[in-house]
């Protein structure tokens, strides 16, 4: 089973999961070359999420938010990336200038 959590976004970031995965991470992720360390705030927020989601009412409520977005944006025509289960959503554009 393979676990990656990552944390912090654009305020730097912690990763964690098998070694050999954060150490490709850590040589060959360009965001993660020039990242510094996550600021309190997010650690503490991340630490309050993982407390939430101990409650299954939930985990069930982003499951279906994720599958509402998922739903809405593929109706409207986007192509949706991902896992369908994941709440990390993946929206391809095809266009780097349109993405930027």
């Amino acid at each position: 089973m393979l676990i990656l959590l990552a944390l912090g976004g654009a305020t730097g970031g912690y990763t964690t999961g098998h070694a050999e995965i954060v150490d490709i991470i850590r040589n060959r992720g360009r965001p993660y070359l020039f990242s510094n360390s996550c600021p309190p705030p997010i650690v503490g927020a991340a630490l309050e999420v993982f407390d939430l989601l101990k409650d299954p009412s939930h985990v069930q409520k982003l499951k279906n938010n994720t599958h509402q977005f998922r739903t809405g944006m593929t109706k409207a025509g986007f192509k949706i990336l991902g896992h369908a289960e994941c709440p990390i959503v993946p929206v391809w554009l095809g266009d780097a200038k349109l993405a930027s």
